[in-house]
C-alpha cells in the first residue's frame, strides 16, 4: 500500500504546472530570437499575440499556431520559437480571453417554432 500511495503521489508532483514546462522556459530565455507580445485590435476588441521573428533578412513565411485548451504555456511559446528557428514568422494568438467565449444562454438566438 506504501507504494500506491508514493506513486500517485509522484504523478501529483510531476503534473504540477508551475514545474512542468521549466525546460521550455529556459529554451525561451536562451533564445536568439525576437519574441514580442503585440496587441491586435479589430471590432471594438482587442487580442493578444505571441510572435518571434526568424534570424532572416527580407519576407518569410508565417506560421499561425492554434494552442490546445490550456492556454498559451511556455511549451506553445517554444513551440513558436523552434518555428522561428526554421526560419518561419511564427504568430501564436492568445484566444482564451473574452472575445472567444461562448455567449450566455440568454444572449443566443433560438429560432421560435
Amino acid at each position: 500500500m506504501t507504494k500506491a500511495r508514493l506513486a500517485a503521489l509522484a504523478c501529483c508532483l510531476i503534473s504540477l504546472p508551475s514545474f512542468a514546462q521549466d525546460w521550455a522556459r529556459k529554451d525561451l530565455e536562451k533564445s536568439p530570437r525576437h519574441q514580442e507580445w503585440i496587441d491586435v485590435a479589430g471590432g471594438g476588441r482587442t487580442l493578444k499575440v505571441f510572435l518571434v521573428h526568424p534570424e532572416a533578412k527580407g519576407k518569410t513565411p508565417a506560421v499561425l499556431i492554434i494552442h490546445e485548451n490550456m492556454g498559451l504555456t511556455d511549451w506553445v511559446r517554444d513551440l513558436a520559437d523552434q518555428l522561428a528557428a526554421a526560419g518561419y514568422l511564427a504568430v501564436a494568438p492568445e484566444p482564451t480571453g473574452p472575445i472567444w467565449r461562448r455567449p450566455s444562454s440568454s444572449t443566443v438566438h433560438r429560432p421560435t417554432t
